[in-house]
């Protein structure tokens, strides 16, 4: 039942970067030769942890959190307002 979970925290994040595209390709009027940008952006700005935790009770969720060092946590936050404020997150 996890294994099945984490891949559908992976088909979370498949369609978030799918969204995210578009959104992006958008704002850059279309203009697919910066496409590496967004490439670059994704890549910085994800945090797999986000998709897991939206499969999450919130008593898992905050069992899940604590268990990690304060920096990540923060970093894991700031990235998830960062998605969220982008509309990565559904």
């Amino acid at each position: 039942q996890a294994i099945t979970k984490w891949g559908k925290a992976s088909e979370l994040a498949l369609q978030a970067k799918a969204r995210a595209q578009d959104i992006w390709l958008n704002q850059q009027g279309g203009d697919v030769s910066k496409q590496n940008q967004f490439e670059q952006l994704w890549r910085d700005k994800l945090d797999p942890k986000i998709y897991q935790m939206q499969l999450m009770n919130p008593q898992e969720q905050a069992a899940f959190a604590s268990k990690l060092p304060l920096s990540e946590r923060t970093q894991m936050l700031n990235k998830y307002r960062y998605a969220k404020d982008n509309k990565w997150l559904q």
